[in-house]
Protein backbone atom coordinates (compact mmCIF):
# COMPACT_ATOMS: atom_id res chain seq x y z
CA UNK A 1 0.00 0.00 0.00
CA UNK A 2 1.17 3.25 -0.78
CA UNK A 3 1.02 6.51 1.42
CA UNK A 4 -1.58 7.62 -0.67
CA UNK A 5 -1.67 10.22 -2.90
CA UNK A 6 0.77 13.16 -2.26
CA UNK A 7 -1.06 15.83 -0.51
CA UNK A 8 -3.78 13.70 0.56
CA UNK A 9 -5.23 13.03 4.31
CA UNK A 10 -3.43 9.59 4.42
CA UNK A 11 -0.31 11.07 3.51
CA UNK A 12 -0.49 14.04 5.46
CA UNK A 13 -1.22 11.61 8.06
CA UNK A 14 2.07 9.75 7.32
CA UNK A 15 4.33 12.77 7.93
CA UNK A 16 2.56 13.79 11.31
CA UNK A 17 3.52 9.82 12.17
CA UNK A 18 7.23 10.32 11.00
CA UNK A 19 7.19 13.60 12.63
CA UNK A 20 6.48 11.73 15.94
CA UNK A 21 8.77 8.90 15.62
CA UNK A 22 11.60 11.68 14.56
CA UNK A 23 11.61 13.04 18.25
CA UNK A 24 11.80 9.52 19.47
CA UNK A 25 14.02 7.23 17.87
CA UNK A 26 16.70 9.78 17.08
CA UNK A 27 19.15 8.03 15.56
CA UNK A 28 17.32 7.87 12.34
CA UNK A 29 15.51 11.39 12.21
CA UNK A 30 17.54 12.09 9.04
CA UNK A 31 15.48 9.23 7.28
CA UNK A 32 12.30 9.75 9.01
CA UNK A 33 12.25 13.84 8.74
CA UNK A 34 13.42 13.02 4.90
CA UNK A 35 10.86 10.79 4.40
CA UNK A 36 8.18 13.60 5.23
CA UNK A 37 9.31 15.92 3.15
CA UNK A 38 9.01 13.46 0.51
CA UNK A 39 5.34 13.04 0.92
CA UNK A 40 4.47 16.48 2.29
CA UNK A 41 6.13 17.71 -0.75
CA UNK A 42 3.05 17.61 -3.35
CA UNK A 43 1.34 19.54 -1.30
CA UNK A 44 4.10 21.82 -0.11
CA UNK A 45 7.22 22.18 -1.56
CA UNK A 46 10.12 23.41 0.54
CA UNK A 47 10.10 26.65 -1.68
CA UNK A 48 6.68 27.09 -1.40
CA UNK A 49 7.09 27.01 2.58
CA UNK A 50 9.60 29.57 2.52
CA UNK A 51 7.24 31.80 0.18
CA UNK A 52 4.69 31.07 2.56
CA UNK A 53 7.11 32.50 5.40
CA UNK A 54 7.72 35.39 3.18
CA UNK A 55 4.14 35.67 2.45
CA UNK A 56 3.71 36.49 7.09
CA UNK A 57 6.58 38.97 6.62
CA UNK A 58 4.47 40.65 3.14
CA UNK A 59 1.53 41.10 5.60
CA UNK A 60 3.60 42.68 8.29
CA UNK A 61 4.70 44.94 6.15
CA UNK A 62 1.67 45.93 4.16
CA UNK A 63 0.32 46.69 7.34
CA UNK A 64 2.70 48.82 8.46
CA UNK A 65 2.61 50.50 5.61
CA UNK A 66 -1.17 51.13 6.25
CA UNK A 67 -0.57 52.24 9.69
CA UNK A 68 2.24 54.66 8.31
CA UNK A 69 -0.34 56.06 5.38
CA UNK A 70 -2.86 56.60 8.15
CA UNK A 71 -0.61 58.80 9.91
CA UNK A 72 -0.53 60.96 6.62
CA UNK A 73 -4.36 60.80 6.17
CA UNK A 74 -3.21 59.02 2.79
CA UNK A 75 -6.40 57.42 2.86
CA UNK A 76 -6.41 55.80 -0.64
CA UNK A 77 -2.62 54.19 0.27
CA UNK A 78 -4.29 53.28 3.40
CA UNK A 79 -7.06 51.28 1.19
CA UNK A 80 -3.95 49.97 -0.85
CA UNK A 81 -2.27 48.16 1.54
CA UNK A 82 -5.02 47.16 3.88
CA UNK A 83 -6.61 45.06 1.11
CA UNK A 84 -3.35 43.75 -0.07
CA UNK A 85 -2.66 42.36 3.52
CA UNK A 86 -6.38 41.05 3.75
CA UNK A 87 -5.90 39.16 0.52
CA UNK A 88 -2.57 37.48 1.83
CA UNK A 89 -3.91 36.84 4.76
CA UNK A 90 -6.84 34.77 3.35
CA UNK A 91 -4.53 32.53 1.05
CA UNK A 92 -2.15 32.57 3.91
CA UNK A 93 -5.25 30.89 6.02
CA UNK A 94 -6.44 28.72 3.06
CA UNK A 95 -2.99 26.83 3.41
CA UNK A 96 -2.85 27.19 7.12
CA UNK A 97 -2.51 23.40 8.37
CA UNK A 98 -0.34 22.03 5.73
CA UNK A 99 2.45 25.25 6.34
CA UNK A 100 2.17 24.18 10.29
CA UNK A 101 2.46 20.83 9.59
CA UNK A 102 5.74 21.87 6.89
CA UNK A 103 7.00 23.99 9.98
CA UNK A 104 7.46 20.66 11.77
CA UNK A 105 9.74 19.09 9.15
CA UNK A 106 11.30 21.90 6.97
CA UNK A 107 12.05 23.97 10.51
CA UNK A 108 12.99 20.62 12.11
CA UNK A 109 16.08 20.67 14.87
CA UNK A 110 18.57 18.73 13.00
CA UNK A 111 18.87 16.88 16.28
CA UNK A 112 16.98 15.47 18.96
CA UNK A 113 17.55 13.98 22.31
CA UNK A 114 17.52 10.35 22.48
CA UNK A 115 14.48 9.80 25.21
CA UNK A 116 15.69 6.56 26.51
CA UNK A 117 19.96 7.06 26.49
CA UNK A 118 21.07 7.13 30.14
CA UNK A 119 21.07 10.73 31.89
CA UNK A 120 18.54 11.89 29.01
CA UNK A 121 15.53 10.59 29.89
CA UNK A 122 14.29 13.30 32.39
CA UNK A 123 14.87 15.82 29.52
CA UNK A 124 12.56 14.75 27.58
CA UNK A 125 9.04 16.70 26.93
CA UNK A 126 7.11 13.47 28.09
CA UNK A 127 7.40 9.99 29.65
CA UNK A 128 9.84 7.92 27.44
CA UNK A 129 7.76 4.71 28.16
CA UNK A 130 4.74 6.67 26.43
CA UNK A 131 6.81 8.39 24.25
CA UNK A 132 8.02 4.67 23.25
CA UNK A 133 4.46 3.33 23.42
CA UNK A 134 3.48 5.82 20.83
CA UNK A 135 6.77 5.78 18.16
CA UNK A 136 5.61 1.74 17.95
CA UNK A 137 2.52 2.64 17.29
CA UNK A 138 3.04 5.19 14.44
CA UNK A 139 5.92 2.68 13.03
CA UNK A 140 2.96 -0.03 12.90
CA UNK A 141 0.70 2.10 11.04
CA UNK A 142 3.57 3.65 8.62
CA UNK A 143 4.24 0.15 8.07
CA UNK A 144 0.66 -0.27 6.61
CA UNK A 145 0.52 3.13 4.50
CA UNK A 146 3.75 3.68 3.37
CA UNK A 147 5.46 1.13 1.42
CA UNK A 148 8.06 2.06 0.13
CA UNK A 149 10.43 2.03 3.61
CA UNK A 150 8.28 -0.46 5.16
CA UNK A 151 11.51 -2.67 5.88
CA UNK A 152 12.91 0.29 7.78
CA UNK A 153 9.78 1.26 9.68
CA UNK A 154 9.46 -2.92 10.58
CA UNK A 155 13.38 -3.05 11.89
CA UNK A 156 12.84 0.20 14.06
CA UNK A 157 9.52 -1.07 15.40
CA UNK A 158 10.86 -4.22 16.15
CA UNK A 159 13.94 -2.33 18.06
CA UNK A 160 11.49 -0.08 20.43
CA UNK A 161 9.52 -2.88 21.18
CA UNK A 162 12.09 -4.94 22.79
CA UNK A 163 14.26 -2.04 24.22
CA UNK A 164 13.56 -1.99 28.26
CA UNK A 165 12.19 1.24 29.16
CA UNK A 166 10.91 2.40 32.67
CA UNK A 167 7.90 4.67 32.96
CA UNK A 168 9.13 8.21 34.45
CA UNK A 169 7.62 8.53 38.16
CA UNK A 170 6.50 11.88 39.52
CA UNK A 171 9.01 12.72 42.62
CA UNK A 172 6.28 12.58 45.32
CA UNK A 173 5.53 11.70 48.92
CA UNK A 174 2.66 10.15 47.39
CA UNK A 175 5.00 7.30 45.24
CA UNK A 176 5.26 4.50 47.22
CA UNK A 177 9.12 3.72 46.72
CA UNK A 178 8.83 0.52 47.64
CA UNK A 179 6.98 -0.44 44.48
CA UNK A 180 10.32 0.65 42.62
CA UNK A 181 12.90 -1.96 42.26
CA UNK A 182 15.80 -0.45 43.76
CA UNK A 183 17.89 0.78 40.28
CA UNK A 184 15.10 2.72 39.55
CA UNK A 185 15.20 4.38 43.40
CA UNK A 186 19.12 4.96 42.44
CA UNK A 187 17.93 6.85 39.26
CA UNK A 188 15.14 8.91 41.13
CA UNK A 189 17.63 10.08 43.59
CA UNK A 190 20.19 10.98 40.68
CA UNK A 191 17.99 12.80 38.91
CA UNK A 192 16.40 14.75 42.54
CA UNK A 193 20.16 15.60 43.16
CA UNK A 194 20.69 16.83 39.52
CA UNK A 195 16.98 19.24 39.78
CA UNK A 196 18.68 20.39 43.64
CA UNK A 197 15.50 18.38 45.11
CA UNK A 198 17.00 18.24 48.54
CA UNK A 199 13.64 16.63 50.00
CA UNK A 200 13.12 14.34 47.58
CA UNK A 201 17.08 13.05 47.68
CA UNK A 202 16.64 12.72 51.03
CA UNK A 203 13.39 10.38 50.94
CA UNK A 204 15.15 8.18 48.35
CA UNK A 205 18.80 8.04 50.22
CA UNK A 206 16.94 7.02 53.52
CA UNK A 207 15.01 4.10 51.27
CA UNK A 208 18.03 2.73 50.39
CA UNK A 209 19.53 2.41 52.95
CA UNK A 210 16.99 0.68 54.55
CA UNK A 211 17.12 -1.71 51.63
CA UNK A 212 20.28 -2.08 51.65
CA UNK A 213 20.08 -2.87 55.05
CA UNK A 214 17.05 -5.35 54.58
CA UNK A 215 17.76 -7.13 51.59
CA UNK A 216 19.62 -10.25 51.87
CA UNK A 217 22.38 -10.89 49.97
CA UNK A 218 20.89 -13.95 47.73
CA UNK A 219 18.35 -11.57 46.48
CA UNK A 220 18.70 -10.86 43.02
CA UNK A 221 14.92 -10.56 41.52
CA UNK A 222 15.94 -6.62 41.41
CA UNK A 223 18.29 -6.57 39.52
CA UNK A 224 17.21 -9.55 36.90
CA UNK A 225 14.90 -7.22 35.14
CA UNK A 226 16.81 -4.04 32.46
CA UNK A 227 15.80 -0.72 33.30
CA UNK A 228 17.13 1.94 31.79
CA UNK A 229 18.84 3.29 35.73
CA UNK A 230 21.13 0.36 35.53
CA UNK A 231 22.76 -1.34 31.94
CA UNK A 232 25.13 -4.27 31.72
CA UNK A 233 27.80 -3.96 29.03
CA UNK A 234 25.80 -6.45 26.95
CA UNK A 235 23.37 -3.75 26.92
CA UNK A 236 25.23 -1.58 25.07
CA UNK A 237 27.19 -3.74 22.98
CA UNK A 238 26.86 -2.99 19.34
CA UNK A 239 25.70 -6.31 17.60
CA UNK A 240 27.01 -4.43 13.95
CA UNK A 241 30.25 -5.73 12.55
CA UNK A 242 31.98 -2.42 12.42
CA UNK A 243 35.13 -3.17 10.85
CA UNK A 244 33.48 -4.90 7.96
CA UNK A 245 34.75 -4.21 4.72
CA UNK A 246 32.89 -1.51 3.03
CA UNK A 247 31.38 -2.60 0.25
CA UNK A 248 32.93 -2.93 -4.02
CA UNK A 249 33.48 0.80 -5.34
CA UNK A 250 32.82 2.52 -2.64
CA UNK A 251 36.81 3.69 -1.87
CA UNK A 252 36.74 5.02 -5.65
CA UNK A 253 33.65 6.44 -5.59
CA UNK A 254 34.44 8.17 -2.18
CA UNK A 255 37.95 9.41 -3.92
CA UNK A 256 35.60 11.57 -6.02
CA UNK A 257 34.26 13.43 -3.25
CA UNK A 258 37.48 13.77 -1.31
CA UNK A 259 36.90 10.80 0.89
CA UNK A 260 39.26 8.24 1.98
CA UNK A 261 38.49 4.53 2.78
CA UNK A 262 40.55 3.57 6.06
CA UNK A 263 40.05 1.43 9.05
CA UNK A 264 40.49 3.02 12.54
CA UNK A 265 42.21 1.16 14.76
CA UNK A 266 40.77 0.64 18.13
CA UNK A 267 42.44 2.20 21.37
CA UNK A 268 44.89 0.59 23.39
CA UNK A 269 43.12 -1.86 25.78
CA UNK A 270 40.21 -2.34 24.13
CA UNK A 271 37.66 -4.48 26.24
CA UNK A 272 38.65 -3.11 29.85
CA UNK A 273 37.76 0.25 28.63
CA UNK A 274 34.57 -0.65 27.18
CA UNK A 275 33.71 -2.31 30.55
CA UNK A 276 34.55 0.11 32.58
CA UNK A 277 33.17 3.14 30.51
CA UNK A 278 29.62 0.73 30.59
CA UNK A 279 30.08 0.61 33.61
CA UNK A 280 30.39 3.99 34.76
CA UNK A 281 28.62 6.08 31.96
CA UNK A 282 25.56 6.73 34.64
CA UNK A 283 27.46 9.34 36.63
CA UNK A 284 28.07 11.71 33.93
CA UNK A 285 25.45 14.93 34.36
CA UNK A 286 24.18 17.66 31.78
CA UNK A 287 26.34 20.54 32.58
CA UNK A 288 25.14 23.84 34.07
CA UNK A 289 23.50 26.16 31.72
CA UNK A 290 23.61 28.94 33.70
CA UNK A 291 27.59 28.66 34.30
CA UNK A 292 28.42 28.92 30.82
CA UNK A 293 30.33 31.59 29.59
CA UNK A 294 30.03 33.08 26.19
CA UNK A 295 32.18 32.00 23.64
CA UNK A 296 34.10 28.58 23.82
CA UNK A 297 33.78 26.39 26.96
CA UNK A 298 36.26 23.92 27.92
CA UNK A 299 35.40 20.38 28.72
CA UNK A 300 37.80 19.15 31.74
CA UNK A 301 39.56 16.05 32.43
CA UNK A 302 40.23 14.41 36.12
CA UNK A 303 43.78 13.44 35.51
CA UNK A 304 43.49 11.36 38.83
CA UNK A 305 40.59 9.10 38.33
CA UNK A 306 40.76 6.21 40.21
CA UNK A 307 39.62 2.65 39.41
CA UNK A 308 40.72 3.09 35.60
CA UNK A 309 41.93 -0.92 33.70
CA UNK A 310 46.01 -1.09 34.57
CA UNK A 311 48.18 0.07 32.19
CA UNK A 312 46.02 2.66 30.50
CA UNK A 313 47.47 5.46 29.01
CA UNK A 314 47.37 8.88 30.76
CA UNK A 315 46.48 10.49 27.60
CA UNK A 316 43.44 7.79 26.97
CA UNK A 317 42.61 8.50 30.33
CA UNK A 318 41.97 11.84 30.13
CA UNK A 319 40.19 11.52 26.52
CA UNK A 320 38.09 9.23 27.53
CA UNK A 321 37.08 10.48 31.35
CA UNK A 322 35.34 13.67 30.13
CA UNK A 323 32.49 11.16 28.52
CA UNK A 324 32.24 10.13 32.27
CA UNK A 325 31.75 13.82 33.90
CA UNK A 326 30.01 15.34 30.99
CA UNK A 327 26.87 14.09 29.15
CA UNK A 328 27.88 14.56 25.32
CA UNK A 329 25.74 13.35 22.25
CA UNK A 330 26.30 12.25 19.21
CA UNK A 331 24.47 13.81 15.59
CA UNK A 332 21.75 11.34 16.21
CA UNK A 333 20.64 12.50 19.94
CA UNK A 334 21.97 9.42 21.48
CA UNK A 335 24.40 9.36 24.22
CA UNK A 336 28.18 9.61 22.71
CA UNK A 337 29.91 6.37 23.90
CA UNK A 338 33.05 5.73 21.76
CA UNK A 339 33.49 2.33 20.12
CA UNK A 340 36.46 0.13 21.05
CA UNK A 341 36.51 -1.25 18.11
CA UNK A 342 38.51 -1.49 14.63
CA UNK A 343 35.97 0.74 11.93
CA UNK A 344 36.29 1.10 8.37
CA UNK A 345 35.27 4.40 7.56
CA UNK A 346 35.09 6.90 4.96
CA UNK A 347 37.26 10.28 5.63
CA UNK A 348 38.25 13.50 4.55
CA UNK A 349 42.15 13.03 5.08
CA UNK A 350 43.79 16.07 3.97
CA UNK A 351 46.48 17.09 5.80
CA UNK A 352 46.56 20.35 8.47
CA UNK A 353 49.24 22.00 7.49
CA UNK A 354 49.03 24.37 5.46
CA UNK A 355 45.32 25.71 4.72
CA UNK A 356 42.60 23.11 4.86
CA UNK A 357 41.30 22.65 1.40
CA UNK A 358 38.57 25.87 1.16
CA UNK A 359 36.11 24.17 -1.48
CA UNK A 360 35.37 20.92 -2.64
CA UNK A 361 33.16 18.32 -4.60
CA UNK A 362 31.97 17.03 -0.98
CA UNK A 363 31.43 20.84 0.47
CA UNK A 364 29.89 21.23 -3.04
CA UNK A 365 27.26 18.27 -2.47
CA UNK A 366 26.10 19.83 0.90
CA UNK A 367 25.53 23.20 -0.10
CA UNK A 368 28.80 24.86 1.89
CA UNK A 369 29.93 27.76 0.61
CA UNK A 370 33.39 27.08 2.57
CA UNK A 371 34.64 25.08 4.84
CA UNK A 372 36.14 27.07 7.62
CA UNK A 373 33.94 29.76 9.82
CA UNK A 374 31.54 27.61 9.92
CA UNK A 375 28.30 27.19 12.54
CA UNK A 376 27.78 24.01 13.08
CA UNK A 377 23.77 24.83 12.70
CA UNK A 378 24.32 25.85 8.96
CA UNK A 379 26.63 22.28 8.73
CA UNK A 380 24.10 20.01 10.11
CA UNK A 381 20.88 21.34 8.52
CA UNK A 382 23.25 20.60 5.53
CA UNK A 383 23.64 17.45 6.64
CA UNK A 384 20.06 16.52 7.56
CA UNK A 385 19.23 18.07 3.81
CA UNK A 386 21.55 16.43 1.61
CA UNK A 387 23.50 13.97 3.66
CA UNK A 388 21.43 10.75 3.01
CA UNK A 389 20.91 11.83 -0.53
CA UNK A 390 24.86 11.90 -0.71
CA UNK A 391 25.71 8.45 0.83
CA UNK A 392 22.41 7.10 -1.13
CA UNK A 393 23.40 8.22 -4.60
CA UNK A 394 27.05 9.17 -4.62
CA UNK A 395 28.52 6.80 -2.52
CA UNK A 396 26.26 4.13 -3.55
CA UNK A 397 25.72 2.90 0.30
CA UNK A 398 22.03 2.07 1.80
CA UNK A 399 21.44 5.36 4.19
CA UNK A 400 19.66 3.60 6.69
CA UNK A 401 23.65 1.90 7.21
CA UNK A 402 25.70 4.69 6.58
CA UNK A 403 25.79 8.27 7.56
CA UNK A 404 27.77 11.61 7.02
CA UNK A 405 28.40 13.13 9.85
CA UNK A 406 31.32 15.75 11.06
CA UNK A 407 33.70 13.40 12.11
CA UNK A 408 33.49 11.93 15.33
CA UNK A 409 36.40 12.92 18.11
CA UNK A 410 37.85 9.15 18.47
CA UNK A 411 37.69 8.80 15.22
CA UNK A 412 39.79 12.09 15.06
CA UNK A 413 41.65 10.79 17.74
CA UNK A 414 42.42 7.75 16.63
CA UNK A 415 42.88 8.57 12.59
CA UNK A 416 45.16 11.65 13.29
CA UNK A 417 47.81 9.67 14.88
CA UNK A 418 48.89 8.44 11.98
CA UNK A 419 48.18 11.43 9.68
CA UNK A 420 49.76 13.96 12.56
CA UNK A 421 46.78 15.80 13.23
CA UNK A 422 46.07 18.05 16.12
CA UNK A 423 49.42 19.93 15.48
CA UNK A 424 47.99 23.38 14.22
CA UNK A 425 46.43 25.92 15.66
CA UNK A 426 42.78 25.48 14.69
CA UNK A 427 39.79 23.38 16.28
CA UNK A 428 38.03 20.96 14.37
CA UNK A 429 34.49 20.17 14.07
CA UNK A 430 33.39 17.36 15.87
CA UNK A 431 30.05 14.69 15.55
CA UNK A 432 28.29 15.93 18.54
CA UNK A 433 26.98 17.71 21.58
CA UNK A 434 28.00 18.55 25.09
CA UNK A 435 24.27 18.45 26.89
CA UNK A 436 23.27 21.60 29.35
CA UNK A 437 20.72 21.00 32.46
CA UNK A 438 18.02 22.51 30.10
CA UNK A 439 18.62 20.37 27.44
CA UNK A 440 19.48 22.85 25.08
CA UNK A 441 23.32 21.84 23.25
CA UNK A 442 26.40 23.46 22.58
CA UNK A 443 28.72 22.11 19.38
CA UNK A 444 32.00 19.99 20.28
CA UNK A 445 35.10 21.28 18.91
CA UNK A 446 38.80 20.20 19.40
CA UNK A 447 42.37 19.49 18.41
CA UNK A 448 43.94 22.88 18.59
CA UNK A 449 47.50 21.91 19.72
CA UNK A 450 47.26 25.10 21.89
CA UNK A 451 45.22 23.41 24.42
CA UNK A 452 45.75 19.55 24.07
CA UNK A 453 45.80 18.59 20.26
CA UNK A 454 44.37 15.10 19.99
CA UNK A 455 43.05 14.92 23.03
CA UNK A 456 41.64 18.81 22.89
CA UNK A 457 37.55 18.80 23.29
CA UNK A 458 35.70 21.96 24.01
CA UNK A 459 32.16 22.98 23.28
CA UNK A 460 31.14 26.24 21.54
CA UNK A 461 27.61 27.90 20.82
CA UNK A 462 25.64 26.09 17.91
CA UNK A 463 25.45 29.44 16.14
CA UNK A 464 29.39 30.32 16.74
CA UNK A 465 30.58 31.09 12.79
CA UNK A 466 34.32 31.79 14.58
CA UNK A 467 36.90 31.50 11.70
CA UNK A 468 39.53 29.34 13.44
CA UNK A 469 37.29 26.20 13.10
CA UNK A 470 37.51 24.15 10.39
CA UNK A 471 34.66 21.45 9.27
CA UNK A 472 36.05 17.66 8.53
CA UNK A 473 33.40 14.67 7.26
CA UNK A 474 33.64 11.22 7.59
CA UNK A 475 31.15 8.33 7.21
CA UNK A 476 30.41 5.58 9.80
CA UNK A 477 27.85 3.45 10.13
CA UNK A 478 24.59 4.75 11.82
CA UNK A 479 25.26 1.68 14.48
CA UNK A 480 28.02 3.23 15.99
CA UNK A 481 25.66 6.23 17.17
CA UNK A 482 23.39 3.78 19.04
CA UNK A 483 23.75 3.61 22.48
CA UNK A 484 21.29 1.32 23.85
CA UNK A 485 20.57 -2.15 21.66
CA UNK A 486 18.14 -3.72 24.39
Amino acid sequence: MAAGKPGTTSALDSVRHLIAVADCDTVYRDLYLGRAEALLGSALTRQQFREARNTEQAIAAALGESRAATVRSDWARVEEHAERAEQLRRALAERAPVVALGAEVYEATPTALDPFSPGLGQLAASDPFELRAAAVSALAALERADAEPRQLYGERRAYLEQLAVTARVADSPKVAADTMATADVAQRALDAAERGDAAALARYAKEMRTRAAQAPASKKEETSAPTTAVLSAAALQCPVDLAAPLPAGTADRAAKLGLAALSAAPLEMSQPLFDFIAAHIQQARPADHAAQREGASRVEAVSSAAGWPSDVSKAVRDLLDQFLRQVFVNSGGARYLPPFTTESILVEDFPEEGEAPATGPLLGALGLPRRRGLSRLAIDRALLEHGPGIVRDQLGLPPNEFRLVCVPPDIYTRVGRDKGWGKQSHWTHFDGYQVLSNGSLRALVGGDARYGGLNDLVSIAVDDERDGVIARFAVIRRARQVMRWR
